[in-house]
């Protein structure tokens, strides 16, 4: 587990999150990441690719670089109520979204103890309704903004989370390069109207 001190954005704490702070499932919270934040997300990213193959560690200033850089850079939070003298100012940091340089939507990832509990949607409904509002500045600029991800193949949860959220399979027959490993699909963000609709 990965704990930090919210020292710029602590959230109000409710009387529902403090009656869900017993329980085993938290609501998450979702926040744009900071500086404060990149040795953690460094952290839970290094230590999911280190039994990989393929190695993709990010060194920390990488990190650091899209946190700074990326409109769309958000982690999901829980209390940290491990001790119970502890006031509740430590969150723990369960998962977080990232956006390439590129503008390719990536780096979701949910430490194994937090997930199927809300945090990939939370995270990716937060990410699109930032691409939805970067869409609207970039019509108003005649500006191209599009919401692209690759996910790869037999990822059946990441699949779904993003199907949720009204992210397509641009075409399920094409694959990119990826050498030895499960080829990635590239998956699109449709229109906001599209979405509401469907």
């Amino acid at each position: 587990r990965f704990s930090c001190q919210l020292l710029e954005t602590k959230p109000a704490i409710t009387k529902d999150w403090k009656d869900n702070n017993d329980s085993a499932v938290q609501h998450p919270l979702i926040r744009k990441l900071s500086q404060m934040d990149a040795p953690l997300v460094q952290a839970q990213w290094n230590h999911q690719t280190s039994s990989s193959s393929n190695n993709h560690s990010k060194p920390l200033e990488e990190v650091n670089r899209l946190i700074q850089n990326s409109k769309i850079c958000f982690g999901s939070f829980v209390v940290d109520n491990r001790d119970e003298g502890r006031n509740n100012d430590y969150f723990i940091l369960c998962g977080f979204i990232l956006q390439y340089d590129n503008g390719v939507i990536g780096m979701l990832h949910v430490e194994p103890e937090y997930r199927r509990r809300g945090h990939a949607t939370a995270l990716l409904e937060k990410s699109t309704h930032a691409l939805f509002q970067e869409r609207e500045r970039a019509t108003t600029q005649n500006n191209a903004c599009s919401g692209v991800a690759y996910i790869m193949d037999g990822n059946d949860a990441s699949e779904a989370v993003f199907s949720k959220q009204g992210w397509v399979k641009e075409d399920p027959t094409i694959r990119k390069k990826t050498g030895n490993r499960r080829a990635k699909r590239k998956w699109i963000l449709l229109n906001q109207d599209t979405v509401t609709a469907s």
